[in-house]
């Protein structure tokens, strides 16, 4: 019917297989060793467990699907930062708040003034134990991220400058923009 061709050596690669019967034209299939079958299930797995999730590192409590875990009522438009299980937003109240991320409580919160355009519409940048926000009345903000104490403010020159968007840290600089086209870089200690 047909014949197999089998290496004589024990290092060699798998052998064609010659499949020819009397209907059917010949045929070659390449047979895979028993190792490489073991390498591609490992993979598998291995590809299979980083899909579900579980791996090493930070794990947080789980709910199922659509659950609230908590809620914290806060009015604003400043997308919500986390760093080292510490939650941190800007309101419109003219505070900058730091919740525990996972249960939603209450760290900290300090006011970035006290006059009605102080308010903060951008999103704080947590770099090396400090937040930094910017407010509406152009004064860019820093806090320590532990106490919630302010270390400092920086007044823009602008008179109509206002801080629209999220500050950038890059080598102990803090760069942020303005609705008037502006671009400020302050050093951060």
């Amino acid at each position: 019917m047909g014949r197999v061709d089998q290496p004589s050596g024990e290092n060699h690669p798998p052998s064609p297989v010659l499949l020819q019967g009397p209907s059917t034209p010949s045929r070659k299939i390449r047979q895979d060793p028993p190792a490489r079958g073991k390498k591609k299930l490992l993979f598998v797995l291995a590809l299979l467990l980083l899909l579900l999730g579980v791996g090493l590192g930070v794990s947080f409590p789980r709910t199922a699907s659509g659950r609230e875990k908590w809620s914290y009522a806060v009015a604003s438009t400043s997308s919500p930062v986390v760093a080292n299980g510490i939650l941190y937003v800007g309101a419109f109240d003219r505070k900058v708040y730091a919740l525990d991320a996972l249960m939603g409580q209450e760290k900290w919160s300090s006011q970035t003034g006290g006059q009605a355009g102080d308010l903060i519409v951008a999103s704080p940048t947590v770099v090396n134990g400090m937040v930094y926000v910017g407010s509406y009345n152009g004064k860019l903000h820093a806090f320590d991220a532990v106490s919630g104490h302010e270390k400092w403010f920086f007044q823009l020159e602008g008179e109509r400058d206002y801080i629209q968007s999220s500050p950038v840290v890059v080598g102990g600089i803090v760069y942020v923009s303005t609705n008037n086209g502006r671009l400020y870089a302050v050093q951060s200690s």
